[in-house]
This record gives structure tokens, sequence and C-alpha cells, in this order.
């Protein structure tokens, strides 16, 4: 027999995928993690004079060194979030996913550890304002597949 959908779309005990691809259920509390974070970002309030145009807003990257479009959300909780929000561009910021990728698989981190979600703070805190943070003079990036 098969199952029957009320109008929100998921059947009740029935898991389903959320954004991010992870099997969650209904009415299960569950643990705030770093995949939460990086699936589900908060969207930054913006001023009521400026519009929100994703990409408009301008930041003097640390990475890069120069002006380029910022993100359009904070990307993490807390103090940290912020700092990136203000001085991370778009750009490093997919360049830091990348290296974030190569860390959980590189030490088997599970996204849902508490002790994880630490170890990839201090990694991001290194790889934007860290010593060696800034690429070299004449940095290009590698193009990506697709």
């Amino acid at each position: 027999a098969a199952v029957r959908l009320p109008p929100n779309g998921t059947a009740e005990g029935v898991p389903r995928r959320n954004g991010c691809g992870m099997l969650v259920q209904e009415g299960i509390q569950q643990e705030s993690s770093m995949a939460d974070e990086l699936c589900n970002p908060q969207p930054v309030a913006q001023p009521a004079a400026t519009p929100a145009k994703p990409g408009a807003r301008m930041v003097k990257c640390v990475k890069f060194g120069k002006e380029m479009p910022g993100l359009d959300y904070v990307p993490w909780n807390g103090e940290l979030g912020q700092r990136v929000y203000d001085n991370v561009s778009a750009e490093a910021w997919k360049l830091w996913i990348e290296h974030s990728k190569m860390i959980m698989n590189e030490y088997r981190l599970n996204p849902l550890d508490p002790n994880a979600h630490k170890l990839m703070e201090e990694q991001m805190e290194q790889f934007f304002f860290g010593e060696g943070a800034k690429l070299p003079e004449g940095y290009v990036p590698q193009r990506t597949k697709g």
C-alpha cells in the first residue's frame, strides 16, 4: 500500500531528506550542528535604505586583499561568523568550502560531533585570519568542474 501524504508533503513518522540530503524525522528534536549551519545559513537583515541584492555588498577581503563581493549571509554562528561576513569575499568563502571538505575527509570528522565543530572553527580562524592566510601574489583559483 502506498503512503498517503498530508498537505505538507511528508508522512508523519517517515524520515525525509533536508536541504543537505541528511535524513530527518518530524517530531524528533535534533542538535544544532555544523551541517545545519552550512546547509541552512541564517540570512542577515539588510538596512532599509539598501535593497538586498545578491553579490552587491562589497568587502575588503582578507584572503585576496582587495574589494570584492561579500557573502549574502553570516555563514557561521557567533563572533567568528560575523568576522567572516564582514571581511571575507564570496570567492574566498568558496576556497574555504573546498578546504573544509579536505579537512573533514582527512581527519574523518563527524559534522555532528561538537569536537569536530570546534576543530573546524579553529581551522576557519586560521584559514582567514591566521598567519599565512593571505594568498600568494598573482594567485589564480582553479576552475571548478561543471
